[in-house]
């Protein structure tokens, strides 16, 4: 997320999407919902070359974008310089705090896959 290409030249642009607009703060920027889409299909086409190592990866990048546009600020173009200037790295910095909270478990209370292959 914080190199380049993800961080987009530190404006993270690509990482928003208003819904109400289809774009994100910044003019002609592409914006998270065609990112992570571009991410996707090249998971899809890298894990039909059995390429599973670069597949997973973009599997994550497809994810991490599928988070973004799922976070309220980055569905508002609302960025870190917006008026309350600093409130989105709060906002953000405060969810890191808490998500632990909210872990997803399976029946026995706990998540642990440590598989190597994605069939198992």
């Amino acid at each position: 997320d914080y190199e380049n290409p993800y961080y987009d030249n530190s404006t993270f642009a690509s990482h928003f999407y208003d819904p109400d607009n289809g774009k994100t703060y910044i003019p002609f920027a592409k914006q998270a919902k065609e990112t992570g889409a571009k991410y996707f299909k090249l998971a899809g086409e890298s894990y039909k070359n059995k390429d599973m190592k670069q597949a997973f990866f973009y599997l994550g990048l497809s994810l991490h974008y599928l988070g973004d546009v799922n976070q309220p600020m980055h569905a508002a173009n609302f960025t870190n310089l917006s008026y309350p200037q600093g409130f989105h790295s709060k906002y953000e910095n405060f969810v890191d705090t808490i998500k632990d909270n909210y872990k997803v478990t399976d029946g026995n209370g706990y998540w642990n896959w440590k598989g190597t292959n994605p069939e198992d």
